[in-house]
């Protein structure tokens, strides 16, 4: 028998393999103020999805690696899964998307 995702184990699901830290994943369950070590139930996953999404401009702004010699910071493939993960889910619970640049039509 497979135990009951706990609801750390469900934050760390919603990012796949963007991995947050053990920091960022205790300040998204403080948002909701769910338990990490608890089972996840799935009337918690709209609360949990949600302050995964208020991480994320949180997350975006520290690069994925950094070189000191030659100077070289890097965003990579890290953010740009990350902003589609963010644009989803503000889509999927009807949040304004702060970060996505759409463009703009003015009719004259």
């Amino acid at each position: 028998m497979i135990a009951a995702m706990s609801n750390k184990e469900f934050v760390l699901s919603v990012f796949d393999k963007n991995t947050p830290s053990n920091l960022v994943v205790e300040n998204i369950l403080s948002r909701t103020g769910l338990d990490g070590e608890e089972p996840f139930a799935e009337e918690n996953r709209a609360r949990l999805e949600v302050a995964c999404a208020k991480q994320i401009p949180w997350m975006i702004q520290n690069p994925s690696s950094v070189s000191e010699s030659g100077f070289s910071v890097s965003w990579s493939n890290y953010v740009d899964s990350l902003m589609k993960l963010y644009s989803w889910l503000c889509k999927q619970y009807g949040l304004k998307d702060e970060l996505s640049n759409k463009p703009k039509v003015t009719f004259l």
